[in-house]
């Protein structure tokens, strides 16, 4: 009896090990690596870092102590920006920013967003610290680097993405803290790998009114030929763990919110047929703007290339009309018909491609191009009988570009 209560008493020390939050909170679903109901209740002190972002003085760098790495605490880096404009009644919309692979936090990235009336916050998750004019450099107490290793599936605290998601989710406690933040219209955006540990975070933490992933989403061990291929080439333990814990797919299924999906048929790293797959598991409505070609990049993905992202949010938020919507769509007799409502329909194209997915990053890969009739609210195309998978890209009125689903025949 004593030898099963020590063998007991030691499996529960394991399991108290895993999470950043300790073992005593309970996690809001039994696959999350994350204690969301301990982590929601942790609002880091802030330091300032001492300077502002190129002058800028409503946008101001500062640092906050994040998830333990390696059994001692970070000091994450982050800009922070409040609009200059008069604070509305219930106080302004807010925006966590997650940046990509070989990005940093942004200075002129909180810039867009709080030129547009939103408090905004971008957090380094790559063990940054950027000076005034935007220039970064390591940061050594700033946690790990961007990594996906089979290291991480054994032990998840320390691993990048735990950490990453547990920041972001206390940068939106820091902004909920704020006397100037409406707390019920805080949304979230990232790119590239920011766009990934989006997906990850809005199926655990249940607070944000909406999302807008740009490039990236889930199953990405399953897109064989893309320029992150070897990133998930692990050992099959390794790899059963990662999907099963790891993946953004496994938290998307908790995800209730509108999503904004935005990336290129053209991509190098992630590819439409995996994005659309964990989009599916959104039991919130999913706009998207998949696109026959997009540039992948930082600029291009936040907002400033893609204007399309802050008509989104401030439809969210702000109760204007918004872009325009697409529905579901049929598929039947060789054909995919549509219809749209909210803003007329001004130009739309076919995109197809008769490859199948392990084929879709090959330089010998094309994507077909085909003009779609457009009869009043309605938009119908033919179907090539080689077509394996196609969208329809959308122009609105209003110059917007979104998109019908990815079909696959």
């Amino acid at each position: 009896m004593k030898m099963k209560k020590l063998v007991f008493l030691i499996a529960m020390i394991m399991l108290c090990s895993i999470g950043f939050a300790g073992c005593g909170g309970k996690t809001s679903e039994s696959d999350s690596l994350w204690d969301f109901e301990a982590l929601e209740k942790q609002t880091p002190e802030t330091e300032d870092a001492g300077y502002t972002y190129a002058g800028n003085e409503n946008i101001k760098g500062i640092y906050f102590e994040g998830a333990e790495y390696n059994g001692e605490a970070t000091k994450i880096f982050a800009f922070v920006g409040v609009p200059e404009t008069e604070k509305p009644t219930n106080g302004y919309p807010a925006m966590v920013l997650v940046h990509g692979g070989l990005g940093q936090a942004y200075g002129d990235w909180v810039k867009l967003w709080t030129d547009r009336g939103y408090v905004a916050i971008a957090l380094s998750v790559d063990a940054n610290m950027t000076d005034s004019a935007n220039k970064a450099s390591l940061n050594e107490r700033g946690g790990p680097r961007i990594s996906i290793t089979p290291a991480d599936m054994k032990n998840p605290a320390n691993s990048w993405e735990y950490i990453s998601v547990a920041n972001i989710i206390a940068c939106h406690n820091i902004l909920r803290s704020m006397d100037s933040v409406d707390k019920t219209n805080v949304g979230i955006t990232g790119i590239s790998w920011g766009s990934y540990l989006t997906c990850i975070t809005v199926g655990v933490d249940t607070r944000f009114k909406f999302g807008i992933p740009v490039y990236g989403a889930g199953y990405n061990h399953e897109d064989v030929t893309g320029e992150l291929a070897g990133v998930f080439q692990m050992d099959d333990e390794s790899l059963a763990i990662y999907r099963e814990r790891f993946d953004p797919s496994v938290y998307m299924k908790h995800c209730k919110i509108p999503m904004f999906w935005l990336a290129g048929a053209n991509d190098h790293a992630f590819s439409l047929a995996c994005n659309q797959k964990c989009a599916d598991l959104n039991q919130g409505r999913n706009t998207y703007s998949w696109r026959g070609k997009l540039t992948h990049g930082q600029q291009p993905g936040d907002g400033s290339g893609l204007h399309e992202i802050f008509v989104f949010a401030d439809e969210m938020t702000k109760s204007e009309k918004g872009l325009l919507r697409v529905s579901e769509g049929e598929v039947q007799s060789g054909g995919i018909s549509l219809r749209v409502e909210n803003v007329g329909a001004a130009k739309a194209d076919f995109y197809w491609s008769s490859y199948p997915l392990e084929y879709w990053h090959d330089a010998m890969n094309v994507w077909e191009r085909e003009s779609v009739a457009i009869d009043g609210d309605t938009l119908r195309t033919a179907v090539p009988q080689t077509a394996v998978f196609g969208f329809v890209e959308i122009t609105d009125e209003n110059g917007n570009i979104v998109s019908s689903r990815l079909f696959t025949f």
